[in-house]
């Protein structure tokens, strides 16, 4: 049976690598900053992390609140096509 994070990641946006990819956490590294995709209590939330801060507390929510698997993806995927290295 499939996870609901089974997904392609083959493409991801221009300038982000996929860091870890499991059934808690999903995330990328940018150029400066961490997106995370991760399950907390009963839903997931995403959130962007400055990489000279990857040790500390400090994130950027992506989502309001907890929220599905796919909407936590949607908002950060979104983040990183904005954010892209792309022109």
């Amino acid at each position: 049976m499939s996870s609901p994070t089974d997904r392609s990641d083959q493409d991801s946006p221009s300038g982000w690598t996929l860091e870890e990819s499991d059934d808690d956490v999903r995330s990328w590294l940018g150029s400066d900053e961490r997106v995370v995709c991760a399950r907390e209590g009963d839903g997931w939330s995403a959130y962007a992390v400055p990489r000279s801060e990857l040790g500390a507390s400090h994130r950027t929510p992506l989502t309001e609140d907890a929220a599905d698997f796919d909407t936590a993806f949607s908002a950060a995927r979104d983040y990183m096509e904005r954010n892209s290295d792309e022109p």
